[in-house]
């Protein structure tokens, strides 16, 4: 850790290309110690809300149908993975290139699911 440096950022500065400050980590000499705490930064939280409505119709004494409508990830929200912490690969030190699923998965997507049942 670089004296007088703080590694992590105010939320209003982090952005994927820059999540942590890259200025306050050094590359110790070599047969030394580094001075950086355990977990010296923080990485990006996890949002995820599912919703679902149903209704049911009853059309006979003994018989229902029931509509149902299902919404996973309701509000489209991107959960980031964690950004690159080797401080030897410049170009992805303090950058976020992955969601959380991992690289090259695209189905964080909002997902609608609409079901009819008949109960008798």
């Amino acid at each position: 850790m670089v004296p007088g440096q703080e590694p992590i950022l105010p939320r209003s500065q982090r952005t994927t290309a820059h999540w942590f400050n890259t200025a306050a980590f050094t590359t110790t000499p070599g047969g030394q110690w580094g001075n950086a705490s355990r977990s010296p930064i923080r990485l990006p939280g996890y949002n995820n809300v599912d919703a679902s409505a149903t209704k049911n119709f009853r059309f006979r004494e003994s018989a229902n149908v029931q509509l149902r409508v299902e919404c996973f990830n309701f509000f489209n929200h991107v959960n980031w993975g964690a950004p690159g912490t080797n401080r030897n690969t410049p170009n992805t030190f303090g950058v976020i290139t992955t969601s959380s699923l991992g690289a090259g998965w695209t189905n964080e997507k909002r997902v609608l699911q609409f079901g009819l049942k008949l109960q008798f």
